[in-house]
């Protein structure tokens, strides 16, 4: 898990890959296979990170079909990494 200020930073970051990717026209892309076994915890996606304040990151967005609850359907995928909307709740 990353501090707050890494989390934040991203969102930013995954809104303009959003806006960007809708420029361009779908390639079509092998379906991509379930990697978490059911019942299996979920693990939290790799994060990017900057170092003295400088982010050296590629993103790669791609819209491709995607296994979600046993049903293909199309999605952003973020470096080849299918991210569903989430809540972000903090405690208290």
């Amino acid at each position: 898990m990353g501090s707050r200020l890494t989390r934040r930073a991203a969102v930013p970051l995954l809104a303009l890959a959003t806006a960007l990717s809708s420029c361009s026209a779908p390639s079509p892309k092998p379906a991509v296979r379930r990697e978490v076994a059911p019942g299996a915890r979920l693990k939290d996606p790799p994060e990017l990170v900057s170092h003295n304040g400088l982010l050296r990151a590629r993103l790669v967005v791609q819209r491709r079909k995607v296994d979600v609850a046993g049903r293909k359907r199309w999605a952003l995928t973020y470096n080849d990494r299918y991210m569903p909307p989430h809540a972000a709740v903090p405690p208290g």
